[in-house]
Order: C-alpha cells, then structure tokens, then sequence
C-alpha cells in the first residue's frame, strides 16, 4: 500500500511537470506567431521608403536592482571559508518598483529625503535588509530630529562613479531628494584600470549597450519567458529543491548546476556581489589617467546635484588595504593577495598606493568643491576595519551599523 501510494505520488507529480510544459511550449509558440506577424507587417515596404540597413539600437546603461526584484541567497561553504567570520545563511534582497534596495519609501509625504549611490559596498547585499547602512541612517536621523526621513539606497553592485551619475540623472532628480551620498573607489579603479575610460565596450563596465541580434533577442525572450512562469507558478523551486535534496558542502555540484541552469537564473558575472574587481594581468597602472578622470566624474557628481538643489556628500570607501594590522591573520585578504599577484599581475604595494590615492582624491574633491565629506576610511580605520568587513572592502552586519551611526551623525550637519 505505501508503495502505492509513493508510486502515485511521483505519476501525480509527473503528470503536473508535463502540464506545465505543456502549457509553456503553446505559450511559446504563440509568442512567435505573433511576432512573426509583427516581422510580417513591418517589413511592408512602401513605394518611396526601403530598409537597405536598419542599423544597431543603441541605448544608456542604467545599472540599477531590477525593479520589482526578490532573492534569496545563501553562500556556498567554499566562499565562506575564504571571508572573515561571514555568517553562513540566507540573505534576501527586495526591489521595489523603482529599482531602490528595500526597505525605501517608508513615508509618503517625508520631511527630508537622502539617496545612497554606489557599488556593492553601499549595496549591502550580504547583510540582513533592516541592518544595510542606507535604510538604518534613516531611521536613525528620523529618531535624532523627530522629521520624517527616507533614505533610499540606489546602489548597484559592479556600479562605478559614471553609473551613478546616470541613476542620478534617470531616477534620482525626479524624486526631489534633499542630499545624494556617493561612494566609490574600486569599481571605477578597475573599470579606469582595464579600459583606460568609463566609455569602454567591456559589457560589464560600458554607459552604452548594444541592442543584441534578432536571434539572440528570441533567445534571451524564451529564457526570460520560461523564468516568468517559473516564478509565478512555482516560485523559488531551485532553492527548495536544493534545500531538500542537496547539501551545501560542495558534492553533486554537477546535479546542482544543472537544477540551477533549468530552474533558477545564475548570476552574470557582473552581478556577483563578493567577487572582487579583477586587473589585466601585466598592464601597468596609469596612475595620472585614473585619478584624473576619476576626479572629473565626482565634479561632474557635484555639480549635477548642485544644479538640482540637491546637496551633495562624498564618502571614502573603507578597506584592509589602509592598514597593516586590518591584514593580519585574515582569511579574505590571504585569498586577495594570491590572486592579486599571482593571477593579475600586480604587486599589493602599487595596488595599495592606487587605491588610497582614490580615496585621497575624494577628500581632495570634497574640499574643493566645499561640501561635506564622511571620511569613513579614516574613522573606522582608526577602530579597528577588520573587526567591521567580512573581506576586502565589504561591512559584515556590524560593520553597517557601525558606519550608519557615523553617517548619521555627519549628515545631521547639514540637514536643514
């Protein structure tokens, strides 16, 4: 009987699997039809007007969360093995239609708005939503002054200086903010490094993408089509089914891969939050070059908020790189150091030099331009940064709860 009763368990289950698919494949074929029927009518051509070359579209990069965006993600035992003291569980990242870090608009009709640009280190991924920096200064300033404050976090893994521009521009303007806080340093090193400039056609870095073949556009349609009905019909399955059957200790990882590459969307390499920008192995490093363009993007940052009455503020970007002691015994900075040397072909002196000169032309920036400047580097260095990232650059959940109360107290400065 029990035998049974399994052995009807697993026909119902199959019998749902080809229901699904069923219904996928009548979907998919209608999506064609109907797009060749478009093809079918644009491709009329009219007596005095023929298409000899309709050309490439092209279009702006706005590097944001996808809006409307929920995951959840649990790191492998091998990346944490390779951090320092990053808890081993779940973290959830929620998009909200605009494409800001949730929690966001937490008011309606607030008293005072910032947004936080940046890259991964202001994205926060790997913290639990309410203890990202972004979100807690808010609510921190709304308890030290009594006002209604939002405080949206807008970055972007990946992000350099230029994207955030672009988010500035694209998203930021409309919502009439009171003050833009950017941070970067790492991302534009890299990007400024491997390419020469922010206008590079390297796919994960580049302002301008190209639209992709007509082929490729079917393809990517069906991959997105198939994702959609998977998340509504049967939302997060590859992370129940890998919680069920598999453990996170790094067997059946081929079984796994194929789970992931038929259930769930695997990261695009861009998108990883804990990968560390990588340098082209034996390019020397233009240091005139970065630091001037690099410069040029946070004036170019100041004077758009400045022209839309929106007060701007520059923050330095805390790492292990700016003192020695941060260094000692860690796990992450080890694994940084091999790869650094040993893959990239830089030697950890010129990179140190590189990357504090960055943070040196921030200040420099700030000063010039008179306005505020968090001098996060500075302040947590001086307590200890190891204790407060899990690796390189990233805040473990202290760490951005730490700096929330740094920010928090810096900006009361300022606020009107």
């Amino acid at each position: 009987m029990c035998g049974q009763q399994k052995g009807g368990a697993k026909l119902r289950l199959l019998l749902g699997f080809a229901s699904l698919l069923c219904i996928l494949v009548m979907i998919l074929v209608a999506e064609q039809i109907i797009e060749y029927l478009h093809a079918s009518h644009d491709s009329v051509q009219i007596e005095d007007s023929v298409t000899i070359n309709p050309g490439i579209k092209r279009y702006i990069n706005l590097r944001e969360q996808r809006p409307g965006g929920h995951w959840v993600m649990k790191p492998s035992l091998e990346y944490i093995g390779q951090t320092d003291g990053l808890p081993h569980q779940e973290y959830r990242m929620r998009v909200d239609d605009n494409g800001f870090v949730m929690p966001s608009k937490i008011h309606d009709s607030p008293d005072y708005s910032i947004v936080f640009l940046g890259g991964s280190t202001t994205e926060c991924w790997l913290v639990p939503e309410k203890k990202r920096f972004p979100y807690l200064v808010g609510r921190l300033m709304e308890q030290a002054t009594g006002r209604k404050i939002n405080s949206y976090n807008a970055a972007r893994s990946g992000g350099t200086s230029m994207h955030s521009i672009n988010i500035l521009l694209n998203k930021v303007i409309p919502l009439k903010v009171d003050v833009a806080v950017l941070m970067h340093n790492i991302n534009d090193l890299s990007a400024l490094h491997n390419n020469s400039t922010y206008w590079s056609d390297n796919p994960s870095r580049a302002i301008i993408l190209r639209e992709v073949s007509n082929e490729k556009t079917r393809e990517l349609n069906w991959i997105r089509l198939f994702s959609d009905i998977r998340d509504l019909m049967i939302p997060h399955l590859y992370v129940e089914l890998r919680r069920l059957f598999f453990k996170d200790n790094g067997e059946s990882r081929f079984v796994i891969a194929l789970i992931k590459s038929i259930f769930g969307r695997e990261l695009a390499e861009e998108e990883k939050v804990y990968s560390d920008p990588e340098f082209v192995k034996g390019k020397s490093i233009d240091r005139y070059n970065i630091l001037s363009q690099f410069k040029q993007s946070l004036r170019t940052f100041v004077e758009v908020c400045r022209v839309w009455n929106i007060r701007p503020v520059l923050m330095t970007q805390v790492s292990r790189l700016a003192s020695v002691t941060d260094q000692k015994n860690s796990n992450s900075f080890k694994h940084f150091l091999q790869d650094l040397e040993n893959r990239q072909g830089v030697t950890i002196e010129d990179y140190t030099n590189i990357y504090l000169e960055m943070n040196s032309s921030i200040r420099e920036v700030a000063e010039e331009q008179n306005i505020l400047l968090v001098d996060l580097e500075q302040q947590v260095t001086a307590m200890g940064a190891g204790q407060y990232i899990y690796d390189l650059i990233h805040f473990n959940e202290q760490g951005s709860v730490l700096v929330s109360e740094l920010i928090g107290k810096d900006l009361l400065k300022v606020t009107k």
